[in-house]
């Protein structure tokens, strides 16, 4: 009896080991991307490895945390690979965790689906920009995606796509959360010699910050994009024809809580 009780209690502990959450560590200053990544003495220096493979576990939900620091972001968005869920939160918080994509592409795309159990926390994504379909000057969702966004920051992002959102394009029943954060300096800009090809709007611009598309079936119409305690101020959208929502646009549901909107137009 005294084995079989000792043989239980080893297989539980491989079993939760093999099931409990992993810690990853990015460290721009100090880290290697060739190192573990598991400890903070064994941190990474890009975001990017993290996201380089599916990493995460489908049964429980893996943080990546970054340490203070600029991060470059130019030519090097970030895709994930897969459904399962994750936590990317800057240590010491947005005003020293930033995101700069220098003005040459997006910072992620996030289009796999994860459900509200993924939080971005602590990030300032800046300088974003995309010309292609379908907008989203910094963060796209789609495809289900229901991120939790808490105290993060988007500033000077900017698309010139129709489709709209400067920082934000949220699409095809995704229902992600925005709480205290903010949108600061971001637009859509639609020029007046924008080239024929790709232009079937005809000038139109959509979303200074956000941009949320058409819903897909009654239930993605009614399920409600939600703003806590978020400052949108300085946005704009731009065009040579007509433009909607110099701080958000949206063809669905909205809660808007204790936010506050400043010189947006």
């Amino acid at each position: 009896m005294k084995k079989y009780i000792l043989n239980l209690l080893v297989f539980s502990a491989i079993l939760s080991a093999q099931t409990s959450p992993t810690i990853y560590w990015v460290d721009g200053t100090n880290g290697n991307d060739n190192s573990a990544g598991t400890t903070e003495a064994t941190a990474w220096k890009t975001v990017h490895k993290v996201f380089q493979e599916s990493r995460f576990k489908q049964t429980v939900v893996d943080t990546v945390k970054v340490k203070a620091g600029t991060y470059d972001f130019e030519d090097a968005e970030i895709y994930t690979y897969s459904s399962y869920d994750f936590v990317l939160i800057g240590v010491e918080g947005s005003s020293k965790t930033i995101f700069d994509a220098g003005n040459k592409n997006r910072h992620m795309s996030i289009g796999s689906g994860q459900s509200n159990k993924t939080k971005i926390q602590g990030i300032t994504f800046q300088n974003g920009f995309t010309n292609y379909w379908p907008g989203g000057g910094s963060v796209y969702l789609t495809y289900g995606s229901d991120v939790q966004f808490i105290d993060c920051v988007w500033k000077n992002n900017s698309t010139i796509y129709n489709d709209g959102g400067g920082a934000v394009h949220i699409r095809d029943e995704s229902t992600p959360t925005f709480t205290s954060c903010v949108f600061e300096g971001n637009y859509v800009k639609r020029v007046d010699d924008f080239p024929s090809s790709g232009d079937t709007n005809g000038g139109t611009s959509y979303g200074g910050a956000v941009r949320i598309m058409s819903a897909n079936n009654k239930t993605d119409l009614e399920n409600a994009v939600i703003f806590k305690k978020t400052t949108f101020i300085n946005n704009y959208a731009h065009a040579k024809y007509a433009s909607y929502g110099g701080a958000i646009s949206s063809d669905r549901s909205l809660t808007v809580e204790n936010c506050l909107f400043v010189k947006n137009y």
